[in-house]
């Protein structure tokens, strides 16, 4: 018998089933694990939300899902279904319940029948969690929230075409304000080069190409420089503008006046506690020194060593 036959007699699950072994076990053996998964089987038919271990509501999930599969696949006259039926739910009213109210429920699902959620998990407590597994569709509130789109609401469409906008808008300025910096540096640089290269060469009279491979060393230098610390080039030789690095922000300028003041804080501080404990200080010191020799003077077997 091929695969598309055997699909014909039992009907796929539709939830995952993880190939790892179950954690669910129980000191009576297979007919004691047997009885824990019809018990919980019969309780979710019943109740159809409750709240137990994971590893117990993982694995009867599968079976609650080829329960109400075959209910809905072969109906309340297949002998085969009603015997699982049956030996399934402990309690025989909930035969009723499965045909005439969950099956109806579920005939036209595409999806499980069955939902499992997480539950809160307690520290200390048992290590594999709690889990809530319910029928969907039952008349209890949810459990989570439903998700909504809102993105296409008005004012979300106006938020977000504003912000591109405002982004296009600052981008543009950064590229026009680079632009312009770059343009100024590379005129006033060459201004700056060509103006130094003829004073240089009037007074001191020295070799035009030892001049001009000084000069263009300073520029391959000065062009990661910042405009406000550019080299000059002086009579007396090449120095260094140091203005534009001493001219500083006024953030910096209030970090140095706070750590000065904290220190001068400190430095106060520590003059008036020296000048409030130190008469206590020296007059027990003096105390403890007349109590030594008046005890030395009263006996004198003891040395002062």
């Amino acid at each position: 018998m091929n695969q598309a036959d055997l699909s014909k007699l039992v009907s796929a699950l539709r939830i995952a089933v993880k190939p790892k072994p179950k954690l669910l076990s129980c000191p009576e053996g297979p007919a004691g694990r047997l009885k824990k998964l019809r018990a919980t089987v019969t309780a979710l038919v019943k109740y159809e939300r409750i709240e137990l271990n994971y590893p117990r509501a993982e694995e009867a999930q599968g079976y609650a899902e080829r329960l109400i599969s075959d209910a809905i696949r072969n109906g309340d006259c297949h002998k085969h279904t009603m015997e699982m039926a049956d030996y399934w739910l402990n309690e025989k009213q909930l035969v009723h319940k499965l045909f005439k109210v969950l099956v109806p429920r579920y005939q036209n699902y595409n999806s499980s029948f069955t939902r499992l959620v997480l539950g809160p998990k307690t520290y200390p407590g048992y290590y594999a969690g709690t889990a809530i597994l319910e029928l969907k569709g039952n008349p209890f509130p949810a459990l989570q929230p439903e998700t909504h789109n809102y993105h296409f609401w008005l004012h979300n469409v106006l938020l977000e075409e504003a912000k591109k906008e405002f982004r296009s808008a600052r981008e543009e300025r950064n590229a026009g304000t680079t632009e312009s910096v770059t343009a100024e540096n590379s005129q006033d640089l060459t201004v700056f080069l060509a103006v130094n290269f003829q004073r240089d060469f009037r007074r001191r009279q020295c070799d035009p190409m030892l001049v001009f491979e000084r000069i263009l060393g300073v520029c391959e230098s000065g062009c990661r420089i910042r405009r406000g610390d550019r080299t000059k080039v002086m009579s007396s030789g090449i120095t260094t503008d140091w203005s534009g690095l001493l001219k500083m922000k006024k953030s910096n300028f209030r970090l140095l006046l706070l750590i000065a003041f904290y220190g001068l804080f400190l430095i106060l501080g520590a003059a008036i506690f020296s000048a409030i404990e130190s008469p206590l200080e020296v007059a027990e010191v003096k105390n403890m020194r007349d109590r030594k020799n008046h005890f030395l003077r009263t006996h004198s077997c003891i040395t002062g060593k």
